[in-house]
């Protein structure tokens, strides 16, 4: 298990008795953004403004300065790394880089990853993970609009802000059945045809509730869960079905089973 602190140290722990493995303190601020496990590398986005690949040991492999903090979990299709900042841009990376793609840092290390694979343009903040599906990246970003992404090339396939009416999109959004389902911190929940952007209903489905955490993809629909502490299961027919309501706000993703909702 590895965590990130607020101290801005990063912790590698035993899962079978809890205690320290390792500890990487190269960062200068906290860790909001979840750590990507990828092949022995963990990857860490830092409110310092830079991402950071640690092996299990917990060495550092690379680091990568963007130009805003960090965070958006990455994601990653096994040969590739993608991270969403919020400096307006989604980034893509190798898995693996020879010494020879390293520059070096201030004391000589080569460790620097000066320029990405490819960078994309979002024309505003991303604060959570995008959903990459058949090789295509979506993200939604604080300016009320969400991309399509070509994961292996960064071109834009398509963009929707309906006419500039969305609100800050804080929300992972999640796909069904070739339809994408975001929401915004309006409650606002809408399905687009993933594969064109196209709107699938006339109208938004208004949840009323202001959504931060992460849309979660089940066999009968999408579920959102609200800071009033709603969850609602959604389709692409907009047949709505309440699920739960809580005392206190959601505001991360929850995770379900075939029997639960956590």
């Amino acid at each position: 298990v590895v965590v990130g602190a607020s101290n801005h140290a990063l912790f590698g722990i035993d899962s079978r008795n809890g205690m320290q493995k390792w500890s990487f303190e190269g960062a200068k601020e906290q860790y909001i953004g979840g750590i990507l496990h990828v092949a022995g590398i963990y990857y860490a986005p830092n409110n310092d403004w830079n991402l950071y690949a640690v092996n299990n040991m917990g060495k550092l492999i690379w680091k990568f300065s963007t130009k805003a903090a960090n965070w958006s979990k990455p994601v990653s299709n096994g040969d590739m790394v993608f991270l969403a900042s919020m400096d307006h841009n989604l980034y893509a990376f190798k898995t693996e880089y020879n010494q020879s793609e390293l520059s070096a840092d201030k004391d000589g290390q080569k460790i620097v990853v000066k320029k990405p694979v490819w960078e994309a343009p979002l024309g505003g903040a991303a604060v959570m993970e995008p959903v990459l599906e058949d090789n295509v990246l979506y993200v939604g970003t604080l300016a009320g609009t969400i991309k399509s992404i070509d994961s292996k090339s960064g071109s834009e396939i398509w963009s929707f802000g309906n006419s500039g009416s969305i609100a800050s999109i804080w929300s992972k959004p999640a796909i069904q059945n070739g339809i994408l389902f975001f929401a915004d911190e309006k409650g606002s929940i809408y399905a687009l045809d993933a594969k064109t952007g196209k709107n699938v209903w006339d109208t938004p489905y208004v949840f009323g509730d202001a959504v931060i955490a992460g849309a979660v993809t089940t066999s009968e629909g999408v579920v959102f869960s609200s800071k009033t502490g709603r969850s609602i299961l959604i389709n692409a027919s907009k047949q709505v079905k309440e699920l739960v309501s809580m005392q206190g706000a959601i505001y991360t993703t929850p995770l379900y089973t075939a029997e639960s909702l956590i």
